[in-house]
């Protein structure tokens, strides 16, 4: 006899099934951020985020490629947002702008407008920004990929 399996786990399973506490929290109730006194650029990653991300891939949709200006060079923090929720906070040590080899790099040729990544780590120095709220910081509406604070 055959035993049967249900190989599909459903639609938003990572939202709806197992999950750590501090997840639930972050999704369904996060607290307000302190507030943010260091130089800091707030990188919405939607569509992407998931407990189940690893920490590479969340590094490297958070680092490139974004269109800033020269005002990205204040900045000494990165952090990953998605849905108003910050899940990582990045120390920037330098940039680097998207050349051959990158990531979708063939959409920069012939663009004036070129893209900018950071190299990083990891600021365990600021974790009690994790799993906090950002959301009253955008304006309803403002459909801006990234926003500077404090710089």
């Amino acid at each position: 006899m055959d035993e049967l399996t249900n190989k599909v786990e459903g639609h938003d399973v990572w939202r709806w099934g197992r999950m750590t506490t501090d997840v639930a929290i972050s999704l369904f109730d996060a607290p307000r951020v302190p507030e943010i006194k260091e130089r800091v650029i707030l990188f919405k990653i939607p569509q992407f985020w998931s407990p189940e991300i690893s920490a590479e891939e969340l590094y490297d949709a958070t680092r490139g490629w974004w269109r800033l200006g020269p005002r990205r060079n204040n900045a000494d923090y990165a952090f990953a947002v998605d849905k108003g929720i910050i899940h990582e906070v990045y120390r920037i040590n330098s940039w680097r702008q998207r050349q051959s080899g990158d990531r979708d790099w063939e959409h920069d040729i012939g663009k004036p407008h070129k893209r900018w990544g950071f190299n990083g780590e990891v600021a365990d120095e600021l974790a009690h920004y994790r799993n906090t709220s950002v959301q009253h910081l955008f304006k309803k509406g403002e459909c801006s990929p990234f926003k500077y604070v404090n710089c």
